[in-house]
């Protein structure tokens, strides 16, 4: 009785949590109404009700669909201006609180408030963005500006649900247009992200004969999985990157050759931001049969054979690994930090943890007959008295053995 005691006190203290980190805000059908936003104060924001119609005003005519990159007649009308502290890369989310609602939106930027509804209503000042797609409940109904997005505008009819972020300045002031195309919705939420840009160069090189390597480059968002940035090194392993880095986010750096194990390193946007440019240097290792290479970065929920999030970019490459390399095979081994539980239980930890990936690849439809699995136990610590969480994470490690190539 007890823990399901604390179990609901949990939940109701998470469910607490969630609703303060979204600040209330209300909606404006008119742009002559339109309610700001500092995101100097707050990035993330709930609008609990869906916008009633388009207001008592036309803020603009296109019925004749003569700007493809705005809707063609307004119906659930929501105007926000949205000032902007720093200059930055600025992405956004629009998370309905339905997923069958289907939300348009715009962004226009501001140079005169007195005039600025007149202007979008000529058509003299046109969307800097716009995505008009038909959402689906299968993404969630969401849209936005995502880096992952190289297109300023999506037409209306079925296409992609993002569009690419926009570079702001400071005191910049833009106007949100969002217009929710079903009758009877629900509210949503809006997620603002500010970003500054940071150019990471390098090298890599093959740790054998320390040759330059051609290698796909890829950095990732821990926490969204996005990926934000990514280019590919030339012959001579010389490779440049533009990275849009925000407020105290990890994020994990992917080197990839087909011909080699995949690298990949974890970096913070304190890292990042240290200077205007970041260099990074690394060394990849040729696959070869009989050769043992460490998985970096993953990672397991205390005791269990449960990855943490964090660690589905790197099991992604190691798939990626083995579709491209169809004669590959491999042997999973698993690893823990001490037998403080017994043996039994760190032998069969490790098994699990093996396991773990084991069954995420044959999920990815990768044939069984080219994968093993071992578990060493405590066995092979790299660390056998660790010092500190850093040499306790190394002993909890994953490895994979080339058993032919």
């Amino acid at each position: 009785m007890k823990n399901w005691i604390f179990a609901i006190f949990l939940i109701a203290i998470s469910t607490i949590a969630i609703a303060q980190e979204y600040q209330p805000v209300g909606f404006a059908s008119d742009i002559k109404d339109a309610i700001t936003i500092q995101l100097s104060k707050q990035k993330k924001y709930v609008c609990s009700n869906s916008p009633l119609n388009a207001g008592d005003i036309k803020d603009y005519a296109n019925e004749n669909k003569k700007f493809p990159y705005l809707i063609s007649k307004e119906k659930h009308s929501a105007w926000y201006y949205v000032e902007i502290p720093y200059t930055a890369i600025l992405t956004f989310k629009l998370k309905p609180l339905d997923s069958l609602n289907d939300y348009d939106f715009a962004f226009f930027k501001v140079s005169n408030k007195t005039t600025i509804q007149q202007d979008i209503y000529t058509g003299l000042v046109k969307p800097e963005v716009s995505c008009l797609s038909r959402n689906t409940p299968q993404n969630g109904g969401i849209t936005g500006m995502m880096f992952e997005s190289e297109n300023a505008s999506v037409t209306e009819g079925p296409g992609k649900q993002f569009v690419k972020p926009i570079n702001v300045n400071k005191g910049d002031v833009w106007l949100l247009y969002i217009d929710n195309n079903t009758s009877n919705g629900k509210g949503f939420k809006l997620i603002f992200e500010l970003s500054r840009e940071v150019k990471i160069t390098g090298k890599i090189i093959d740790s054998e004969n320390k040759n330059g390597i051609a290698a796909d480059v890829s950095i990732i968002n821990d926490a969204t999985s996005e990926v934000i940035a990514k280019t590919t090194a030339n012959d001579s392993g010389i490779y440049e990157l533009k990275v849009p880095v925000s407020g105290k986010a990890n994020y994990s750096m992917f080197f990839y050759n087909g011909h080699f194990f995949f690298n990949s390193q974890t970096l913070n946007s304190a890292e990042l931001t240290s200077s205007k440019e970041v260099k990074i240097n690394t060394q990849m290792s040729e696959l070869e049969a009989g050769k043992t290479y460490q998985m970096q970065h993953i990672n397991f929920y205390g005791d269990q054979a449960v990855v943490l999030p964090t660690s589905v970019p790197v099991m992604m490459k190691l798939l990626l690994l083995m579709q491209q390399n169809n004669k590959l095979e491999i042997r999973i081994c698993g690893h823990i930090n001490g037998c403080t539980k017994g043996e039994v239980f760190s032998q069969t930890l490790s098994d699990d943890r093996a396991k773990t990936i084991y069954d995420f690849l044959i999920s990815h439809h990768i044939d069984k007959s080219r994968l093993s699995t071992i578990g060493f136990g405590c066995k092979k610590m790299l660390f056998p008295n660790p010092n500190n969480e850093v040499e306790m994470e190394a002993n909890r490690r994953v490895e994979v053995e080339v058993v032919k190539f």
